[in-house]
């Protein structure tokens, strides 16, 4: 799938439910739609977009970091990190 595509879909899966986007504050993103972008930044080769979409992932994390202990919060983080890394 096409970076493009992954960002779009990323955004465009809007739903009520955990997170604030980035992209949008008054809509929310959901947890299922942050483990189904993780699947897609894990397989994407090329590293600029892999950039864009993590970049995208990490401000819709901090939008939201009010909203979770530092515990919670923190592990959101090493899930996303880890999940742009992992060979």
């Amino acid at each position: 799938m096409k970076v493009e595509n992954c960002i779009s879909d990323y955004y465009n899966n809007l739903s009520n439910a955990n997170f604030y986007s980035a992209l949008n504050n008054n809509e929310r993103i959901d947890r299922t739609v942050i483990d189904r972008t993780m699947l897609y930044l894990k397989n994407i080769n090329n590293d600029r977009n892999k950039g864009m979409l993590l970049k995208a992932m990490l401000k819709t994390l901090n939008h939201n970091k009010t909203k979770f202990d530092t515990i919670e919060y923190n592990r959101l983080l090493a899930e996303i990190i880890t999940s742009a890394f992992r060979i």
